[in-house]
């Protein structure tokens, strides 16, 4: 296997318990070094196959390999050092502070039942800092808007000190400021020397942060490359059966996905928006 990957994956089928498969003899290399955004429509097994990757969700065949090992040779505590897990919505317990959550961070690094020492507390310092929640330590969790919340956990998963973080619907429920501002933290920690693999919706915003596209559909991969080599028309329409135009982003020059209007809803009057008149 290359030494650059960090992920690969050989015929991977898997389902949820007692449920049917949702992934699909899927094969796939992940390299080292990249942010890579899993893109697909709702129930396509985005989320499942972030699953697989993290270890939480057995396969039903095939294997999985991280950074060259079979990824179930390693312990569960030797795992953590290595690799961070977000899921789409986690949970914390009442009341807590921001310093407390990211110090849950330490715990692969901590001996049970003793207090954090100078280590763990400079590691929460280090990855509030990075995670742009330093401001914010003392403040309850609860009282911060969505993205100040998302940074938190991502800070959290900093403080595990791992090469490799995935995260599952980091912008979920987030406005727009919020959603460019978590991608753009991924894509600071990549530069870092992170492995950052995340779950998105947004195609143009994947296209504009992500180095790598994984593209999926009916719990198969059907495209890998770069967003300028996968982003086209075609797939956008066969894979989430949406009329598009790409254009190049103004800022950033890459693929930008505009839907197109559907005319034959507008000209049975099943628009829901009907006074709007579309430019040419």
């Amino acid at each position: 296997m290359p030494t650059d990957l960090l992920f690969g994956v050989r015929g991977l089928c898997a389902a949820h318990p007692g449920g049917p498969e949702v992934l699909h003899d899927i094969d796939l290399d992940l390299p080292r070094g990249s942010f890579v955004a899993v893109i697909g429509p709702n129930g396509c097994g985005k989320s499942t196959l972030l699953l697989c990757l993290a270890r939480l969700l057995r396969p039903s065949r095939g294997t999985v390999d991280f950074n060259g090992q079979p990824l179930n040779s390693a312990t569960p505590r030797a795992l953590a050092r290595r690799l961070a897990f977000l899921p789409q919505q986690p949970l914390a317990p009442d009341g807590i502070r921001v310093r407390d959550l990211v110090m849950r961070g330490r715990h692969p690094h901590r001996r049970l039942l003793l207090p954090p020492g100078a280590a763990d507390h400079q590691a929460v310092d280090e990855a509030m800092a990075v995670g742009g929640v330093a401001d914010l330590a003392d403040a309850r969790l609860a009282e911060l808007s969505g993205g100040q919340r998302q940074r938190a956990w991502i800070a959290m998963a900093l403080a595990q000190q791992t090469s490799t973080i995935l995260v599952d619907e980091p912008t979920s429920f987030l406005d727009i400021a919020h959603q460019v501002d978590v991608l753009e933290t991924c894509s600071q920690l990549v530069a870092r020397g992170h492995d950052v693999i995340a779950v998105l919706h947004d195609l143009s915003l994947a296209c504009r942060h992500a180095d790598l596209l994984v593209v999926m559909s009916a719990g198969r991969v059907v495209a890998v490359g770069s967003p300028t080599q996968v982003m086209t028309v075609p797939l956008v329409m066969d894979v989430f059966d949406l009329p598009c135009r790409i254009i190049s982003d103004p800022e950033t020059s890459t693929p930008l996905v505009v839907p197109r209007r559907h005319h034959t809803a507008a000209s049975q009057g099943t628009s829901p928006i009907t006074a709007t008149k579309e430019h040419p």
